[in-house]
């Protein structure tokens, strides 16, 4: 991922990157890694100066997903999408674009 970020700015220097965390997914056992790579995304973005949407403390409680939030057990339904869109919409309205 640090190559790709690299790359990117290196290719499209006046582009800006957003990057999403990864969702949980309902699985305890993966919790562990998800919020590694999610910690490694975070700093990555303040390292290359991205801007980093949180996807994962939203859709948790106490670090158990919200069966409010979800159908089939990791699916987002209507209440959860509502969520997933905000957050993406406002992290990218919240963006200063030069020559606006």
């Amino acid at each position: 991922m640090d190559s790709l970020v690299r790359i990117l700015q290196t290719e499209r220097p006046n582009a800006e990157l957003t990057m999403l965390s990864i969702m949980p997914n309902g699985d305890p056992i993966l919790d562990a890694d998800i919020n590694a790579c999610n910690a490694l995304f975070g700093s990555m973005c303040r390292e290359y100066n991205c801007a980093y949407v949180d996807l994962y403390e939203p859709f948790v409680l106490g670090n158990v997903l919200q069966p409010s939030l979800v159908h089939g057990g990791s699916h987002l339904n209507k209440a959860g999408t509502g969520i997933w869109v905000e957050k993406i919409r406002t992290a990218l309205m919240d963006r200063t674009y030069p020559n606006e």
